[in-house]
């Protein structure tokens, strides 16, 4: 198959056993165009423009279902605009639609990470889509420090958790050195994750104390946060 969505064609996944009727397309359209945290350029933006990839695989598969997530900030875009966007573009395409912000660490991660979901269903009525969306949120689930959540933990979610993320510290605010305790807070839980502020100890926004010492997550931590199986991203550049 190509690398780029670009390339991508509903031929090719039907061919590969795509069945419209009852298959699912599901993207997580580039939220940096979107995110509060860069420049809003909004659905124009190169990244975040590719959502209109994924109408076109809609209109090409004539999928049934779809399941669409991106960073909240997809909401205020543009004044609110590029929400409106998204959702008359797909209920153009005849899918009834139902969206909801939430948030993993109500579901078996030990992260804040509030993303916004969009849910569709070709040619039937709002309640279905609503129905999917329709989840209980419960505490997170710590597995192995003896902290049990209100219910039991999400399908899928992690079985552990390393024990050193129940003293992670979060930034409250830039620091001005790495020695600078002051800007950080104890939680149990990290705030949203991500790899460029995270990429040194200057820039760490999530420290932990191990063994005494304080540091910033190793990957394998990284991974767990994310709900990914332990060496997930090995090889990765």
């Amino acid at each position: 198959f190509p690398v780029t969505i670009q390339q991508v064609t509903g031929e090719q996944l039907i061919s590969a056993g795509f069945t419209p009727e009852h298959g699912v397309i599901v993207g997580g359209f580039p939220c940096q165009d979107l995110s509060v945290a860069g420049k809003r350029a909004g659905l124009a933006g190169a990244r975040s423009g590719l959502f209109w990839e994924i109408c076109r695989l809609l209109d090409e598969t004539k999928a049934r279902y779809f399941i669409l997530e991106n960073v909240p900030g997809l909401l205020t875009s543009s004044g609110g605009r590029d929400m409106g966007v998204v959702i008359g573009a797909l209920a153009e395409r005849g899918y009834s639609i139902a969206w909801r912000v939430l948030d993993a660490q109500y579901f078996g991660v030990a992260q804040r990470r509030k993303r916004v979901f969009i849910v569709g269903f070709r040619g039937e009525s709002g309640e279905r889509a609503a129905e999917v969306l329709a989840i209980a949120e419960s505490r997170r689930w710590f597995a192995g420090t003896g902290r049990k959540a209100e219910s039991k933990p999400a399908v899928g979610s992690p079985k552990r958790t390393a024990n050193d993320l129940i003293h992670t510290f979060s930034k409250a605010r830039r620091a001005q050195s790495v020695d600078d305790y002051e800007t950080w807070v104890e939680r149990d839980f990290t705030n949203t994750l991500n790899a460029f502020d995270n990429a040194t100890e200057v820039r760490a926004t999530e420290l932990v104390i191990s063994q005494g010492r304080v540091r910033r997550l190793m990957p394998i931590e990284m991974e767990r946060l994310q709900g990914f199986p332990d060496n997930w991203t090995d090889g990765q550049a």
